[in-house]
């Protein structure tokens, strides 16, 4: 029975310290709120016989849960985490009141739980998906005043956007308050996408690459390998810092309800995007001879040409999908994003029925999937993007918005964008290129 593998952990002290390094009767320690999910989560994998289980957690919750995974050895034992109105930077980040609390963001708990994680600064450990959960304006606890906690006076140094967590999927729930973070139909629905429209990509995407890396001629699946790196390395050069641009910023002008805006900063992005995404395709498919002696796919002319049809409709699926995301269209993103794997697997499956396992009648597959992929996705994109009821009608004051934060923008693209050159070369894919550029021709 499905609800037989819910469970609900009930915390004996469930409130926090007023300072967590320091003893309080009838509260509990960050430590002791670790400590006891550690044990329920063993009980639970010990129980119901399963390797990871997904956590869910609300308010002090999630950072339990993110305390867990970073410190106390969870990362092993957990598939998913989403931490709905999860105060991930505090309730209030102001030197002297209450300052070791576990919500003061200046605590050592919290600023070691924040400490980035990898060269991107990604404030989530990797291994686990991540999903926050939080209002656009009426969660209580995280207001730029204290009025909620006391202090009506006080500067928090807090808002809305500090429940986000960078490297996590950060879902916006407009008008929703602190409880309906968690417990409210728009919550479980994003909750739902997140942990279930995610899965049936997932089997078909495992189950396309099975049968491929079982049934492609060896010499043929290492080609293969090498495009796939090849993808990847392109979709990085080519982004420019427009999907650090698209992440950072799509959802502040969404919640300002500022469509005009919004539409200017997608096109402008996607525009610039895409130009330089298919002049580097048009000019690879016309000279395609250097990139292929580099990677040692000399023999692979066509194929490669081929692939980089795959390249280009990739590369606007994942741009939009990052768009969709930011405007909690997921649904649509998602559907995409599985038609294309479905379909992959559906027409693999259709080359092992036809016997023409080989690499260009896999691209060709790939080519076509990806189109209707890129197809959904931009329908999304334009669907999600038309007014709303309730949206600034005035475009002189977006357009002045705009002007005002374009030097913000650009400055966070190109420290995105050159966080990313760095760690590119130690990424996996680029490694599949650096190994065809140093062994004899495939």
């Amino acid at each position: 029975c499905p609800t037989a593998k819910l469970h609900t952990l009930n915390l004996p002290y469930p409130y926090a310290r007023d300072d967590d390094t320091q003893p309080q009767a009838g509260r509990s320690s960050s430590a002791d709120y670790m400590a006891y999910l550690k044990a329920s989560v063993a009980n639970v994998k010990k129980h119901d016989g399963v390797d990871k289980v997904i956590l869910v957690g609300a308010g002090r919750g999630g950072n339990a849960i993110r305390n867990y995974i970073q410190n106390g050895d969870g990362a092993g034992s957990v598939s998913h985490a989403v931490l709905a109105g999860t105060p991930a930077h505090g309730v209030w980040a102001v030197k002297g009141p209450r300052e070791q609390s576990e919500f003061s963001g200046l605590s050592r708990f919290l600023t070691e739980l924040n400490k980035p994680k990898d060269a991107t600064g990604n404030e989530v450990p990797a291994g686990v998906q991540w999903q926050t959960l939080r209002s656009d304006r009426n969660d209580k606890y995280a207001q730029p005043t204290g009025e909620w906690i006391g202090n009506p006076s006080l500067n928090t140094n807090i808002g809305p956007a500090s429940q986000a967590l960078k490297g996590a999927q950060n879902v916006v729930l407009p008008g929703v308050d602190h409880r309906e973070a968690a417990h409210s139909p728009a919550a479980f629905g994003a909750m739902y996408n997140f942990l279930m429209g995610k899965a049936l990509t997932s089997v078909a995407g495992v189950g396309a690459l099975f049968l491929i890396v079982r049934n492609l001629p060896v010499e043929e699946f290492a080609a293969y390998s090498v495009l796939l790196g090849l993808t990847e390395v392109l979709l990085a050069l080519t982004s420019v810092g427009t999907g650090q641009i698209l992440t950072r910023f799509v959802p502040e002008i969404f919640n300002l309800r500022y469509s005009w805006a919004l539409r200017r900063l997608i096109g402008y992005s996607m525009g610039l995007r895409l130009a330089l995404i298919l002049l580097t395709v048009v000019v690879l498919i016309i000279f395609p001879l250097w990139l292929a002696n580099w990677v040692s796919l000399d023999r692979w002319l066509v194929q490669l040409q081929l692939y980089l049809l795959v390249v280009l409709f990739r590369t606007t699926s994942n741009s939009e999908f990052q768009i969709l995301e930011a405007m909690l269209e997921q649904k649509r993103g998602q559907t995409a994003y599985a038609a294309v794997t479905v379909g992959k697997f559906i027409g693999v499956v259709g080359l092992l029925f036809f016997h023409h396992t080989d690499l260009t009648s896999l691209i060709l597959v790939e080519v076509v999937n990806e189109a209707v992929g890129a197809f959904v996705m931009s329908w999304g994109v334009y669907q999600a993007s038309r007014n709303r009821p309730g949206d600034v009608t005035d475009v002189p004051l977006q357009r002045e918005w705009l002007q005002k934060n374009t030097r913000r923008m650009i400055d966070f693209g190109i420290k995105g964008y050159t966080q990313g050159l760095i760690i590119l070369p130690y990424g996996g894919m680029v490694n599949r290129l650096v190994a065809g550029n140093q062994f004899t021709a495939i």
